[in-house]
């Protein structure tokens, strides 16, 4: 009798699942298969395949966004029917969101335009820089303005959201990877096209190197504060370090991070820092989302996928108040968490 209850009970939690869209596919299963978070998040979406990946929260933290961009409602996790009106199929490198404000940018799928969105604004075009590919756009401070990584040739472009008029290069040495452009448009950081072991620092507006990071493990990943002060890596060693920018000073090494379940090994694949530079989120092979106080190194929250997917995307609220980690696993367990930073008071 137990049995058939309990069949029973299968077949209509699948009926239900098949119902539900693919993204929104029962919070806590994929097709039948649970999924167990520890802690529970405030929300969670799981699906049987996805990227999940270049997360980024709607400037007021109700909106979550992937590179894709679908959109699922905090905390309810449902998602939402409405998109820029533009079909985009963009990798998830070049799209991205304002640090401050309402606007997203990002490329559309025929690789011609930059568009600019953000909800109560209007759809907004301009032409790609008329040189280079793009790798990476980044919104600046202020909403209007935006730097990109160019390929072939390679050079970093800042530029005006509404007119390529503004629109200004400089050259940078070809093979970096990895770059990652500060929300000041000041500096940027990249692995080393010689070393993969080592970071560079650079000066946009002056366009001379800056303070040269050497790590003894390969980096993963890598990130620049919001107030230029900070360098953080996650490596191939499992550890996020932290760095003064300016100087290249190793200033804490964190650890935290394990090996994951797959072959592929233990990385950290993203890092973050905080908008207000509080706290420092890291995601990785393991399948752990981890958030650390900058200033002391400790843990403030310790999140965790317990069938170990890799956690390839982890994003901020801009209140610093929330934290989401997307994640993929070698079956059919792929999705998206959103933890509180901090037990709410």
């Amino acid at each position: 009798m137990t049995n058939v209850v309990l069949k029973s009970a299968f077949r209509q939690t699948f009926a239900i699942c098949l119902i539900v869209s693919s993204l929104t596919i029962c919070p806590a299963s994929v097709l039948g298969q649970q999924v167990t978070f520890q802690p529970e998040p405030i929300m969670s979406v799981t699906s049987k395949e996805g990227s999940f990946r270049g997360l980024t929260f709607a400037h007021h933290g109700r909106e979550l966004w992937d590179c894709r961009l679908n959109c699922w409602k905090v905390p309810e996790g449902y998602s939402e029917s409405y998109k820029p009106p533009v079909k985009s199929t963009a990798k998830w490198q070049i799209f991205d969101a304002a640090a401050q404000g309402r606007r997203m940018i990002f490329v559309d799928e025929l690789g011609e335009r930059i568009l600019s969105w953000g909800g109560v604004r209007p759809l907004g075009t301009r032409p790609l820089p008329d040189r280079g590919t793009v790798r990476s756009i980044r919104l600046l401070k202020g909403e209007d303005w935006f730097a990109s990584w160019l390929t072939e040739p390679s050079a970093i472009v800042v530029g005006a959201v509404r007119s390529p008029k503004w629109d200004r290069y400089v050259s940078i040495p070809d093979g970096m990877k990895k770059v990652f452009i500060s929300r000041s448009g000041k500096l940027f950081a990249a692995v080393s096209p010689d070393n993969d072991k080592h970071v560079l620092i650079w000066d946009i507006k002056d366009n001379q190197k800056g303070a040269v990071i050497e790590q003894k493990s390969v980096v993963a990943s890598l990130c620049l504060s919001s107030d230029d002060r900070f360098v953080a890596t996650g490596s191939f060693d499992n550890k996020v370090r932290i760095y003064d920018a300016e100087s290249g000073r190793q200033l804490k090494v964190l650890k935290g991070h394990g090996k994951g379940p797959i072959f592929l090994g233990s990385a950290v694949f993203s890092v973050t820092f905080s908008p207000d530079v509080r706290f420092l989120a890291s995601g990785g092979h393991d399948g752990q989302v981890i958030v650390w106080d900058v200033d002391s190194g400790e843990r403030v929250l310790n999140a965790s996928v317990e069938s170990k997917p890799i956690v390839w995307s982890v994003a901020f609220s801009q209140n610093s108040k929330m934290v989401a980690g997307g994640f993929e696993g070698a079956g059919p367990v792929h999705g998206v968490g959103v933890w509180r930073v901090e037990p709410e008071k």
